[in-house]
């Protein structure tokens, strides 16, 4: 009996899940975090986990658990994956910035390129502290620092991130946020490939908690892409006073692929509040009986 082989498509996220382990192998220089601590850049990723709400491991910190050391290293590999997509994405700004002769507009599409390298090498800071950091046997914290939430109601949240009943999965789906959703599993898929225990990435881990956690994740997760198309209006303002329709056309491509990246976000929470409502359910029963 002949064995299965792979198909083309198959062979091919195979080949690719293999490079990326490769290039996601920390080099001798940069294991243990010496060499960034060396250059000073990790007073600065202090400063990018606190806005983003994680938890940065470091060499003399405490222990943590074989769990949440998993969940960092391979949450690192994913959004190392996603910086280097979005920088090769903006490749074309400085040229088009060149194109319509404005040495200030170029000077500003390289800036853009700081956040996304200085986010390259805290994710590879991530993964060589986390190699070296001894496992204990704690068990997993969220990186978002929150209070185990009342069974009894509905934690408040700025009304901006909503879900309103208006969104609906199928509401998404029909924006293609469902199609783009499947994309980025398939990002997470590949990149999560070879770079933990089980080889795979568990968005939610910690009951509620974790619920929590990764809702208040995409909270950060859509302003921050909100905020990336801000950065882009003055190429477009540029470009549509020079004329330059490619760059304008390119612009609203940017527009639209940060647009989708933040409804990515809000679908999470759609999904999610079901969940948080399914988890609560039963607590809110037993209160209400122990009530009678």
């Amino acid at each position: 009996m002949e064995e299965p082989t792979a198909g083309p498509r198959a062979l091919r996220q195979t080949s690719l899940a293999v490079w990326l382990d490769s290039w996601y192998r920390a080099a001798p220089w940069e294991r243990s975090g010496r060499i960034y601590a060396a250059v000073g850049l990790v007073s600065v990723f202090r400063l990018m986990a606190r806005v983003f709400g994680e938890r940065l491991p470091e060499p003399t910190g405490a222990p943590m658990g074989a769990d949440e050391i998993s969940q960092i290293r391979l949450r690192a590999r994913y959004h190392e994956l996603v910086n280097i997509i979005s920088v090769l994405v903006q490749l074309p700004l400085p040229a088009m910035a060149a194109h319509v002769g404005s040495g200030a507009l170029f000077a500003y599409s390289l800036l853009l390129f700081v956040p996304h390298l200085l986010s390259i090498t805290l994710e590879r800071y991530k993964r060589a502290v986390c190699d070296a950091m001894p496992e204990s046997a704690e068990p997993f914290r969220p990186a978002h620092r929150s209070h185990p939430p009342d069974p009894s109601h509905r934690p408040t949240r700025p009304a901006f991130f909503g879900p309103y009943g208006c969104e609906t999965e199928r509401a998404y789906a029909r924006l293609g946020v469902v199609a783009f959703r499947r994309f980025v599993l398939w990002l997470i898929r590949v990149s999560s490939v070879g770079g933990g225990r089980d080889g795979s990435v568990r968005n939610v881990v910690g009951g509620r908690s974790g619920l929590a956690a990764f809702e208040a994740q995409t909270r950060t997760a859509e302003l921050t892409h909100l905020f990336g198309t801000t950065l882009h209006v003055p190429f477009l303002v540029m470009f549509a006073r020079s004329g330059f329709t490619v760059g304008v056309a390119f612009v609203i491509f940017l527009f639209a692929l940060n647009l989708e990246c933040a409804l990515l976000q809000r679908l999470h929470r759609v999904r999610l509040r079901r969940l948080m409502d399914r988890a609560s359910a039963p607590c809110a029963g037993a209160t209400r009986r122990a009530a009678r």
